[in-house]
């Protein structure tokens, strides 16, 4: 993760990738796990690490698919379906979003083309927090 407009060393852009999903309660008394999407299945800076505090999946190019979406989903759903709460999930119309069939529990809201960064509530701060959090923690994550 990296700021915007932030230049890299020695004239190139870095190629480590990571995409985050975030989810939390609108009221911020709950969060979810964070979803990493990174490029290698067992990067080396996991080495040792016996339990990570994130959900980690790769792919080729660390970006959100509808698979691993559909698949976190369906993780978190369980947990809402069985402390019996609706829940509203709010997400971008991004083609990596599907549609999940059959829920009771859950309504996925999709949001209309070309307002994701004024409406959505993970991009009104929520984002650039996160990386300040982990910046400050000298966890220098770079994309």
């Amino acid at each position: 993760m990296e700021f915007r407009g932030k230049s890299c060393h020695g004239g190139k852009q870095a190629k480590e990738r990571i995409t985050v999903l975030c989810c939390a309660k609108m009221n911020g008394s709950k969060k979810w796990p964070l979803f990493v999407i990174g490029m290698f299945k067992q990067p080396r800076i996991f080495k040792g690490i016996r339990k990570l505090p994130v959900t980690y999946e790769a792919n080729k190019s660390a970006w959100m698919t509808s698979t691993l979406f559909t698949s976190w989903f369906q993780d978190s759903y369980k947990i809402m379906a069985v402390r019996g709460r609706k829940v509203a999930l709010i997400v971008d119309n991004c083609s990596a979003h599907p549609l999940v069939k059959n829920l009771k529990a859950t309504e996925l809201a999709f949001l209309p083309p070309n307002v994701t960064a004024k409406l959505h509530p993970c991009d009104m701060g929520i984002v650039n927090n996160l990386k300040v959090f982990f910046f400050n923690r000298g966890i220098l994550l770079k994309t």
